[in-house]
C-alpha cells in the first residue's frame, strides 16, 4: 500500500505476497482506488466474493461474476465490464479462462492489478481440489497480463509461501505473525492411520452426552470431496442435519441460496415453500424431500418478501429493486414484473381466499393493489407519511386492507380504497 500511495507508476512490475493480520481486503482495495485501470480479484468462494463486493467503497464500483448468475445477468455484467463501468471485478479461478470474460477485459489490458486471494490454494489444493488454481500462474501470464500482481493469504507455511512465489512469479513477500486469542486449539492424533477410526471419533463427539452434543452448529473440514460426502451421510444416518459442500457440486446443489435468506412462504397444503434471499434469487422447495425444485430468477437486488397464491400456482416476490414479480409455477416459473414503486417493496400478499387481489407495500409511502388474474394495477393506496413496513388483506371476503407504517400508524382501507381509521 505504501508503494501504491506514492503513485500509480510505482506499482508497475510490483509482485508481492502478504500474509496474516495486514488487512487483506484493504491491501488491494486501496491500490485499486488509486490505480487508473481495472483490478481483477480472483477468489475461491462465492460467498466471500459477494461479501467483499458488498463492503467495498462505492467508488470501486465492484462487479461479481459467478456460476449462479442467469445468462442475462452475466451478459449485462460483462457488457458493463467491457464499457469500463467497474474498477474491481471479482471472479473464481475457473473463470479466468472464460472466453467471454477475456473478451470483456481485452480493451483494459494490461490490467492495473491482479489479486489472487486465498493464494495458498495455488499449491495446497490445486492439482486435485481446484485444478484452476494450480494452473493460475500460467493462465494469468498467457491471457491476462497485468502491471502488478498481489497474492494474499492468512494461511501459509514457509514451504507453501515458497511454492506460491514460484507458481505466480512473486519476488517480494511480506509476513506478519498474529496471535488470535479467540481461538482454542486441540489436537487428537489418529495413531491407527485408518479413515474409519477418524470418522468414528468425529461421530462420537456429537452423540448424546458427548462434548459437542449440545453445540448448535459445527463445521468439519475434510481432505477430500468423497470424505465430505461420506461423513455427511453418516451424520444424517444418526439423526443430524448434515450436508456436504465442495467445489465438485453444481451450484444448484449447494443449498440453494449463496447469501442470507430474507423471505419465506408456504404453499397452502404445506408441500412447497418459497424463499427469497440477498442473492436476488428465489427458490422453490419440495418439503417432502427437502429438494430445491425450481430457481426463481429476475430480480437484480435482494428479495425481501414472498407469498403463494391460494391455489398454489403462483409465487409473488418483492425486492429491493423496487419491483414485485409473480412467477407462474405451472409454466416453469414464467415471470410477470409489476413495476410502479419508487423504493423497495417490504410486503407482497395475495388475498387469501380467491387470490383476486395482490397487495404490495413499499418504502415509497404507498401500497398498491393489483388484480389477481390480469396483474394490472387496480388501486394505489396512499396516506402514510413514512415507509409502509407491512400489509395484509382480510380473509372474510370483504377485502379490507391493513397497512402499518414507519410513521407509527395503522391504516385500514375499504374495497373502494378510502382510509377508514387510524
Amino acid at each position: 500500500m505504501t508503494q501504491a500511495g506514492s503513485g500509480a507508476d510505482d506499482l508497475d512490475g510490483w509482485r508481492a505476497s502478504t500474509q496474516k493480520c495486514l488487512g487483506k481486503s484493504l491491501c488491494y482495495q486501496l491500490p485499486a482506488l488509486l490505480l487508473p485501470g481495472v483490478t481483477l480479484v480472483i477468489s475461491p468462494l462465492i460467498a466471500l466474493m459477494h461479501n467483499q463486493a458488498e463492503q467495498m467503497p462505492a467508488a470501486l464500483t465492484p462487479a461479481v461474476l459467478w456460476s449462479g448468475q442467469s445468462s442475462k445477468d452475466a451478459a449485462a455484467t460483462l457488457e458493463a465490464i467491457a464499457a469500463g463501468k467497474h474498477k474491481v471485478i471479482l471472479v473464481s479461478p475457473e473463470r479466468v479462462n472464460n472466453i467471454h470474460l477475456l473478451k470483456a477485459l481485452q480493451s483494459h489490458l494490461p490490467l492495473s492489478l491482479v489479486v489472487v486471494d486465498e493464494c495458498h490454494c495455488v499449491t495446497e489444493w490445486g492439482h486435485s481440489f481446484r485444478p484452476a488454481y494450480y494452473r493460475l500462474g500460467a493462465a494469468l501470464k498467457r491471457m491476462l497480463p497485468a502491471k502488478s500482481l498481489l497474492a494474499l493469504t492468512a494461511t501459509a507455511t514457509k514451504l507453501t509461501e515458497a511454492a506460491i512465489c514460484q507458481s505466480l512469479g512473486i519476488q517480494t513477500t511480506l509476513r506478519e505473525t498474529c496471535l488470535r486469542e479467540n481461538l482454542r486449539l486441540h489436537v487428537k492424533v489418529n495413531t491407527s492411520g485408518m479413515a474409519e477410526t477418524r470418522t468414528s471419533y468425529i461421530l462420537s463427539l456429537v452423540t448424546p452426552g458427548s462434548a459437542l452434543a449440545d453445540t448448535s452448529s459445527i463445521l468439519i473440514y475434510c481432505a477430500f470431496r468423497h470424505d465430505a460426502d461420506v461423513l455427511a451421510a453418516k451424520l444424517q444416518a444418526i439423526g443430524h442435519r448434515a450436508k456436504s459442500y465442495h467445489a465438485g457440486k453444481h451450484y444448484k446443489e449447494q443449498e440453494g441460496h449463496s447469501r442470507a435468506v430474507y423471505a419465506i412462504a408456504f404453499q397452502g397444503d404445506g408441500a412447497l415453500a418459497a424463499t427469497g434471499g440477498m442473492d436476488a434469487t428465489g427458490r422453490l422447495w419440495d418439503l417432502r424431500t427437502g429438494r430445491n425444485i425450481m430457481k426463481l430468477e429476475g430480480h437484480v437486488k435482494s428479495i425481501l418478501a414472498a407469498d403463494f397464491s391460494p391455489n398454489g400456482y403462483h409465487v409473488a416476490t418483492g425486492s429491493e429493486d423496487n419491483t414485485a414479480h409473480v412467477f407462474d409455477l405451472r409454466k416453469k416459473g414464467t415471470l410477470t414484473i409489476l413495476p410502479g414503486h419508487t423504493s423497495l417493496i417490504s410486503t407482497v400478499r395475495f388475498e387469501p381466499i380467491t387470490g383476486s387481489y395482490l397487495l404490495t407495500c413499499g418504502y415509497d409511502k404507498v401500497s398498491k393493489l393489483w388484480a389477481g388474474r390480469t396483474l394490472r394495477l387496480a388501486k394505489t393506496l396512499a396516506g402514510h407519511d413514512g415507509k409502509v413496513m407491512a400489509g395484509d388483506i382480510s380473509p372474510d371476503g370483504a377485502c379490507l386492507i391493513a397497512t402499518a407504517g414507519y410513521d407509527r400508524t395503522l391504516k385500514l382501507y375499504s374495497p373502494d380504497a378510502l382510509a377508514l381509521s387510524i
